[in-house]
């Protein structure tokens, strides 16, 4: 009996120890101090959480310290984050974690200039030319004939004013050139009468040219009559060839080089 009793009083008077005197744990260490050589702000936090018979761990307090950090950060960027938990055994039944927590705010890199659109150079102004006109003594000419004009008609048919519309672009990007218009005829027909239709033919195409609104100062027109053709009178096709309109071209300073 009287061992018993010693053995319960030795017992009872280590329970005491441990609940009024407790009992510490450090689970370790140390918070690094390097940060792979950032040159960023260091910046610290701390939580603690109680725990009973360790049945609670430490992830949560961890988050929460590591939230803690980044809130430090608001305007940089959290790197280097190193975490100490230390556990206190309090009464043998709680325990005391406490997570300290340290990082480095690196400064946000500001993001690059948006690159310089490049603008496309603009399209060079197409100069029209007149790609049907021949070199001559007299200048540039360019003709309308062929089955431009009927026989005994001045009026412009549809292929006419197509090439009414080349020459007037032309006229348009070259405003120093001036242009004589020559109306020709068959010999169908009197002398007379045929000197009066070169001329209705060549005033046909001019006002057609102020139309489309070139300067009348730029224009002369006259009339030949059945002179200077271009083919034989004997013939249908040769005729159609004589009934024409020749465009005489000037130079770039607005002078003819030789009239008929």
């Amino acid at each position: 009996m009287n061992q018993f009793k010693k053995q319960a009083i030795t017992g009872l008077s280590l329970v005491t120890l441990a609940l009024f005197g407790g009992c510490v744990s450090i689970e370790s260490g140390t918070i690094s101090e390097s940060h792979n050589g950032s040159t960023g702000t260091v910046v610290h936090s701390t939580t603690s959480q109680d725990g009973f018979l360790e049945i609670f761990g430490t992830r949560k307090d961890t988050s929460k310290a590591n939230k803690a950090l980044a809130s430090q950060c608001t305007n940089s960027r959290l790197t280097d984050v190193v975490d100490q938990v230390s556990k206190r055994d309090v009464l043998l039944l709680v325990q005391i974690y406490t997570v300290r927590a340290q990082g480095v705010c690196l400064p946000v890199a500001a993001p690059a200039p948006a690159p310089t659109p490049v603008v496309a150079p603009a399209p060079a102004p197409v100069v029209h030319q007149l790609v049907h006109a021949k070199k001559t003594k007299r200048g540039l000419v360019f003709t309308l004939g062929s089955v431009l004009f009927a026989t005994n008609k001045s009026n412009l048919n549809e292929n006419a004013r197509n090439s009414v519309n080349e020459l007037t672009a032309y006229l348009k990007d070259h405003p120093n050139r001036n242009i004589r218009i020559e109306g020709y005829t068959d010999s169908t027909g009197s002398k007379k009468y045929n000197q009066v239709l070169s001329i209705r033919r060549a005033k046909s195409v001019e006002e057609s040219l102020l139309k489309a609104g070139i300067d009348k100062n730029r224009m002369q027109a006259k009339g030949y009559g059945p002179l200077f053709p271009v083919a034989t009178n004997k013939t249908a096709d040769g005729r159609q060839l004589n009934r024409r309109v020749e465009v005489v071209i000037s130079d770039k300073h607005g002078h003819f080089l030789k009239n008929r």
